[in-house]
């Protein structure tokens, strides 16, 4: 619901994203890279991780 209360869709590629913390542990870079990316057609992006815990919080900063 949060997610859709900024995107009307979650099916578009360029405005949502969702990781996994194991991704995010796997390549720190990446959740940086994926907030900071401008959508293809403009207008704001969601960027869902999922899985995270205490533990994550350092990837995040």
């Amino acid at each position: 619901a949060l997610c859709l209360s900024v995107l009307d869709s979650l099916d578009d590629p360029f405005r949502y994203s969702e990781l996994e913390a194991a991704d995010i542990a796997a390549d720190p870079a990446r959740m940086m890279d994926e907030a900071t990316a401008l959508s293809m057609m403009g207008g704001e992006r969601v960027v869902r991780l999922r899985g995270a815990n205490a533990n994550s919080k350092s990837y995040i900063e």
